[in-house]
């Protein structure tokens, strides 16, 4: 299965949405129609052709389309036309995945990271699939557009997918233009500018005198990439500049000019031939902003970004299907799903957990974990994530059953009762209690993580996760977790994630209730701090906090102090499960020089307190240092 969240894949799953309407609608009306819709896809709409089993009169067609949104149904004023929509119904759905067409979403498409062609340039969607042409196999190109904003997304076009990690190791890039324009852009392809010359006769000399050497040579490793804007008129002024560099495309250098639609009735003949000599006119744009080439009529991406735009998490397809089909409007809830069905989506919502610190400071997405993986590494992913939805537990009454003993998720019609093989689904509240699962559609439900399964990100045993905890404290730094990514080991990490998740209980539940994930740690930091401030006199908002809660794969308090804050700092060990907090005022230094620094950070101490003999001792693991000298109370809360 593609889980490529592409404009084409959405495309096919909004038509596939529009169809399944049609046919209910129809169905509902007791109209007879054949079952196969033929449909053919524009810019704006998606117009389905229906073939009836029988004429209709007019009174019937009238009920049809009173029975569709306003102007859905095509009723033709042609005498042809007329004749026909007896027997073949024409209806036209608004077409909205097109405003949903986004650039990183055509880069990102597995027909063009995996073309065959040397250099591709991905320029949109035609009513088959993803449209490229291969730059290395093209003659000069000229783009036409009276609209200066498509000229330029048309640059961005080419500029983007030359800079996909596939191309951009080989192409280097000369733009002739006014400089005060696109300065982002310039500033995105600067690393990759074969010069800072803007100027046609700075530039131009040293794309000839290189054109030359490779003739000489006959052979080149780099692919120069020249966009002129204006190139008309940037033509003719330097003509014989231009002229030069006529067939430089088989030494691996292209030309891409772009101007405003020529006005052919003030140039003449000989004009328009000899720009036409060196610039292909294959590439145009009509009145109505859409693009041709050849005989092809292409989408356009819909972007305004100067830059890329983040890749969308596969698992936010249907999401976004759902709000882009406004399923509700179209009174068309999905009710049913066999196996593979529920175990796709509750996969997804999966894909969506966040792991977090026992404060709540911290959150690590597995989405941003999949966004960083290359394409093997996402495979195991997505294997990971299969593995782990076969644990997601649901109740029939007070039993709890595995997905894997699912053969059909249904909901009730009228009560709204979700049933799994024919059997009422009850959902845990936060009190305990098991009610009913109620929901209007599939997409009402969710997971729910039971709270004592889960673990935080900073009480794991560095030794069994090292992959998380070099994570979690470079989060803690403030890192963003692209820049750590690359320091990890994607399948070590994917085996750690997996050990996590494995542990942790997902249950089915109702969107809508009531789920907070930091509940699953108990008591939060601030909170904690909150109550201490409120009942210790001597502790205040200026002062040095440190916090732990009990690790859960070890009984200790994992806690690593800054050497520089330590002294005069306040250090509270939390006890979720008796909810206590034991607290702690550090106000000397006699027992410092024994306590265990950390390896690789010289400015922390490492504290392993053991919890067996609390409240009573509070011993250091590492350096045997008790830490009742330090003791101030016990905080029930």
């Amino acid at each position: 299965m593609n889980r490529q969240p592409t404009m084409r894949a959405l495309l096919q799953k909004e038509i596939a949405k529009q169809e399944r309407y049609i046919k209910a609608k129809l169905t509902s009306l007791l109209i007879p129609f054949k079952k196969s819709l033929h449909f053919r896809v524009s810019k704006a709409y998606t117009t389905f052709s229906v073939e009836l089993k029988r004429l209709l009169p007019s009174e019937e067609l009238g009920r049809i389309q009173q029975a569709f949104p306003e102007g859905c149904v095509v009723i033709s004023d042609s005498f042809l036309g007329e004749m026909t929509q007896h027997k073949f119904l024409e209806i036209r759905m608004p077409n909205q995945t097109s405003h949903f067409f986004h650039l990183q979403e055509l880069l990102s498409y597995s027909c063009f990271r995996r073309t065959k062609g040397i250099r591709p340039i991905v320029l949109g969607l035609d009513d088959c699939d993803l449209y490229s042409i291969d730059l290395a196999s093209s003659k000069h190109i000229a783009i036409e557009s009276d609209l200066p904003s498509y000229r330029y997304k048309l640059q961005q076009l080419f500029l983007h997918s030359l800079l996909t990690s596939n191309n951009r190791k080989r192409v280097q890039i000369a733009w002739i233009e006014e400089p005060i324009e696109h300065t982002r852009l310039r500033a995105r392809i600067a690393p990759f500018m074969l010069t800072e010359a803007f100027q046609a006769q700075e530039v131009l000399p040293l794309v000839i005198k290189e054109n030359e050497k490779r003739k000489a040579e006959n052979t080149f490793e780099t692919h120069w990439v020249i966009i002129v804007s204006d190139a008309y008129t940037s033509y003719h002024q330097h003509k014989d500049l231009f002229s030069a560099l006529e067939g430089c495309q088989e030494q691996g250098i292209h030309l891409i000019g772009t101007s405003e639609c020529l006005d052919k009735d003030t140039m003449t003949v000989k004009e328009l031939m000899e720009y036409h000599t060196l610039f292909n006119t294959s590439l145009w744009m009509d009145s109505e902003g859409r693009l041709h080439h050849e005989r092809t009529i292409i989408q356009l991406p819909f972007f305004t970004e100067e830059t890329e735009i983040p890749f969308e998490s596969s698992q936010l397809l249907d999401k976004r299907i759902n709000e882009i089909l406004g399923e509700a409007r179209m009174n068309l809830p999905v009710t049913s799903m066999d196996f593979r069905q529920a175990q796709g989506f509750l996969s997804s919502q999966i894909n969506r957990y966040h792991l977090c610190s026992s404060d709540g400071c911290i959150r690590l997405s597995l989405s941003a974990i999949h966004s960083t993986l290359n394409r093997m590494h996402q495979k195991l992913f997505y294997n990971m994530i299969e593995r782990l939805s076969k644990n997601i537990s649901y109740f029939i009454g007070d039993t709890s059953e595995k997905l894997t003993k699912l053969k059909e998720l249904r909901i009730e019609p009228k009560s709204g009762h979700v049933l799994i093989n024919g059997e009422n689904v009850y959902n845990p509240t936060q009190d305990g209690d098991l009610v009913p699962l109620i929901a209007q559609s599939i997409h009402d439900l969710t997971l729910h993580a039971v709270p004592q399964t889960v673990t935080a990100l900073d009480l794991l045993d560095e030794a069994t996760y090292p992959q998380l905890t070099l994570i979690t404290q470079s989060l803690l730094k403030g890192e963003p977790y692209k820049e750590i990514a690359p320091r990890t080991i994607p399948i070590a990490l994917l085996r750690e994630v997996e050990s996590i998740l494995s542990q942790v209980e997902f249950q089915l539940a109702k969107k809508d209730e009531p789920t907070n994930q930091e509940a699953s740690f108990g008591m939060n930091k601030k909170d904690i701090i909150s109550i201490v401030k409120e009942q210790v006199n001597e502790a205040t908002t200026n002062d040095t906090f440190f916090f732990a809660n009990i690790n859960k794969v070890r009984p200790v308090w994992w806690i690593e102090p800054n050497k520089d804050h330590f002294l005069g700092s306040w250090l509270l060990l939390n006890n979720k499960d008796k909810k206590e907090v034991h607290v702690f005022k550090i106000n000397n230094n006699d027992f410092f020089d024994k306590l265990t620094t950390r390896e690789d950070k010289d400015n922390s101490y490492r504290l392993e307190i053991l919890t067996k003999q609390a409240p009573n001792h509070f011993i250091d693991r590492f350096s045997n240092v008790d830490f009742k000298e330090y003791y101030i109370q016990t905080i029930k809360y």
